[in-house]
């Protein structure tokens, strides 16, 4: 079973806590590793628990404080660590559609490999932080089958049960692959958006055997071009291995020239505390290189240990 590598810390205590990240953020010059050991290294539980008696004692609130006193990508990461798991997607959501131009990346990973429960917690606080609803923000900014796949997936209505259902699978295969379907492409693959993945990659099984041996992707690929490719591949990377899928993402964040920071530390701080292990073992199968590696080879000074930290994990914590 997939794993996390932080996990919530037997030796937290709030209210030590609050006083260490204090007497770090107003030493004559910032103690950075303090910050780090203090707020990357307990659950988002219990960073929760520090907001309260932070403002009680300093009558300061944590985040505002750690925004003044904080720089640059060392920042972006204990801001990001220090949101709830439905703040921290609303704020990506919002990132992604915002402005001129859309990240269609950060749409794609979002709204692929969140359960119900996450979406419709991101849904909601979307609302509640931006006043308008996440399907009215993607509709705005998305167009095609690439909106339509988008605004299904809003609806967090996919099957999560573990149920397989070998006749249904085989009649989608045989479907697909003798094109006697003739519906529209986003009707005809649908099923993509509300399957559970087991039974989605008996799917891809069944039509593997049928086509001859081709792959369920390959067939994607034909069918589609662009952002809805993207997102078509994705949802099927995902049901066939997720810890796999983010590795890619991470390699795409750090490959070519300039890394892209805020995927990087928006896929590191989400997969935390779910199966950032996981990746980590997918990472190095796929890359030859290990996580931890690629991190201090792209990420320096304070910003590095905070990423390492997280990477590492706090099991002995």
């Amino acid at each position: 079973m997939a794993e996390g590598t932080i996990h919530p810390s037997a030796t937290f205590d709030e209210e030590r806590y609050v006083h260490e990240i204090h007497k770090a953020l107003t030493a004559k010059q910032i103690n950075h590793d303090a910050v780090i050991d203090y707020l990357v290294k307990i659950s988002n539980a219990q960073r929760q628990m520090l907001r309260t008696p932070y403002k009680y004692h300093y009558q300061k609130d944590l985040e505002e404080t750690l925004v003044k006193e904080l720089k640059g990508d060392l920042e972006n990461v204990i801001i990001s660590l220090l949101q709830t798991p439905a703040k921290a997607d609303a704020i990506a959501l919002q990132k992604a559609v915002k402005g001129l131009g859309t990240d269609e990346r950060a749409l794609i990973e979002l709204l692929t490999t969140r359960s119900n429960e996450e979406i419709e917690a991101a849904r909601n606080t979307f609302y509640t932080t931006y006043n308008r609803t996440l399907e009215d923000a993607i509709t705005a900014d998305t167009s095609g089958d690439f909106r339509l796949f988008l605004l299904q997936l809003c609806r967090g209505a996919r099957d999560q049960t573990t149920q397989i259902d070998s006749f249904a699978a085989k009649h989608i295969a045989n479907e697909l692959n003798t094109g006697v379907e003739k519906k529209e492409k986003f009707e005809k693959l649908k099923f993509l958006v509300e399957t559970n993945p087991h039974q989605l990659q008996l799917i891809f099984s069944e039509y593997e055997k049928i086509s001859g041996g081709k792959t369920f992707e390959k067939f994607l690929e034909k069918d589609f071009s662009s952002d809805a490719k993207d997102l078509v591949l994705a949802l099927a990377q995902v049901a066939r291995n997720k810890p796999l899928f983010f590795a890619q993402q991470i390699n795409h964040a750090v490959k070519g020239f300039g890394a892209k920071h805020a995927d990087l530390i928006r896929i590191l701080v989400s997969r935390s505390e779910i199966d950032l292990d996981a990746i980590k073992v997918e990472y190095e199968k796929a890359f030859g290189k290990t996580l931890l590696d690629t991190i201090k080879s792209e990420a320096k000074g304070d910003y590095k240990n905070a990423l390492v930290a997280l990477v590492f994990g706090n099991r002995k914590n």
